[in-house]
């Protein structure tokens, strides 16, 4: 089944991941002086480690691409659908860690509801091939639209044309293609794994909702139920990066930071 492989997959990669860790990376660490971290999530999880070094959180930024003119209309023009049309996106590279299998059953429940599901990325053959044959299965092969890997002004033109993003995740150390979402004005939808559902949840970002087919369901129904509240969300998330998370912001961020340790300050934090 899809579920196992996706499991065995994930159990494979922390294995690789660990050996590589104990047996060339743990003495590098060992010599470092902090460690740049982009998210609390991530130190969390270092904190584990037990490295007992200093560290620091700075995410990443953003360079926010130029509004494209009436985004939302040209994109369903393209995807031929009506002009009020929600359209739900995931982009993302196609694998298992990222939850499609949990997402695309979940949509599947909401058929009683208009939607057009994109999906945009690429992946290995074999997976993409999995993914399709889910969506078939699923009975919503009409609704959803494969855009590919998408970059450059088509990419742009999905994002900022969309009306929910989804992303959810197992685990992402950071998804700055989240970041490209909320810096577009459009709510999305994660998972705890993803590291930037704490911003999405303490600034009413959008929806974080548990990696269950159920969960996202309800939480993706929330959205359909009450679109203007999510266009609220929308416009308090483009504020947000803006104000935060803009490679200058970052940037200022990181110099002072790095002075600190050239100084052999002590306690570094990022707030």
């Amino acid at each position: 089944p899809l579920g196992q492989l996706c499991e065995w997959s994930l159990q494979q990669s922390a294995r690789k991941k660990k050996i590589y860790l104990d047996l060339i990376e743990r003495s590098n660490l060992n010599h470092s002086q902090a460690l740049h971290l982009t998210s609390e999530q991530e130190q969390q999880e270092v904190s584990r480690l037990g490295l007992g070094l200093h560290s620091f959180v700075l995410p990443h930024g953003l360079s926010v691409p130029l509004a494209i003119s009436n985004a939302h209309s040209r994109l369903r023009e393209h995807l031929k659908v009506p002009a009020d049309e929600p359209v739900i996106l995931f982009m993302s590279r196609l694998h298992p860690k990222k939850g499609l299998d949990y997402l695309i059953p979940a949509l599947a429940k909401l058929t009683h509801h208009r939607f057009t599901f994109v999906i945009a990325g690429s992946g290995s053959k074999e997976y993409e091939a999995e993914i399709k044959s889910l969506v078939t299965s699923s009975g919503i092969g009409d609704r959803v639209y494969f855009a590919g890997f998408l970059e450059g002004e088509s990419k742009n033109l999905f994002i900022q044309g969309s009306d929910l993003f989804a992303l959810t995740s197992h685990s992402e150390n950071f998804a700055v293609v989240v970041l490209e979402a909320l810096a577009a004005g459009v709510p999305v939808v994660v998972t705890p794994g993803v590291a930037l559902a704490s911003v999405v949840q303490q600034h009413q970002l959008g929806y974080v909702t548990q990696l269950d087919v159920s969960a996202i369901a309800s939480t993706v129904e929330q959205y359909l139920n009450n679109p203007q509240q999510a266009k609220n969300m929308g416009k308090s998330a483009q504020k947000l990066i803006y104000d935060h998370y803009t490679w200058d912001q970052i940037a200022a961020k990181m110099i002072h930071i790095y002075q600190a340790i050239l100084s052999n300050h002590q306690g570094l934090s990022y707030v």
